[in-house]
């Protein structure tokens, strides 16, 4: 699939027909090695051919195969986002604001 890949952005780049070197020298951009054989064979394949023909060969053969994915299930979130589980702070030491009523938890006097 790379051979064919660095052989269509050839065409794509200008050069009506790469050969050997021109597809090495895509591969070696992105740090992949080139196997001569290997792209000699795409070359050969490809030679003479309308590169739109060649795609919509391609396409053909991949229509029944199902390249998209299943839709993804996120779950219900119950972290922060930092991912670890926090729970709601609950300062048990209430500082009397000159009230002489003491605060009971679940009354509010402002309610």
């Amino acid at each position: 699939m790379r051979y064919s890949a660095a052989y269509l952005l050839a065409i794509l780049g200008g050069n009506p027909s790469p050969d050997v070197a021109a597809i090495a020298k895509i591969m070696g951009s992105v740090g992949i090695e080139c196997d001569e054989q290997r792209a000699q064979k795409v070359i050969d394949a490809c030679k003479g051919r309308d590169v739109n023909e060649v795609i919509a060969e391609g396409l053909k053969k991949i229509d029944g195969i199902g390249l998209t994915s299943p839709p993804m299930v996120t779950p219900t979130p119950t972290h922060n986002q930092t991912g670890v589980h926090t729970e709601p702070s609950v300062n048990n030491d209430v500082v009397n604001s000159g009230t002489s009523t003491p605060s009971t938890p679940g009354s509010d006097p402002g309610m």
